[in-house]
């Protein structure tokens, strides 16, 4: 069965970076994060799939 997919917004904050942590560790949902900047340091240490984004693009 494929693994449920969850968005996680502001993944590369530090709030935000916990929780995708977490969830990857769990390895029972696929992740997938919305950041401004997918080329940043920090998006490309979480190792996970991204989309471009921000909140005033919602």
């Amino acid at each position: 069965m494929a693994k449920t997919i969850i968005a996680v917004m502001g993944a590369t904050g530090t709030q935000g970076s916990g929780v995708v942590k977490e969830l990857l560790a769990r390895g029972q949902f696929g992740v997938r994060v919305l950041t401004r900047n997918p080329d940043s340091d920090k998006a490309k240490a979480l190792g996970v799939r991204d989309c471009a984004g921000g909140f005033d693009q919602a």
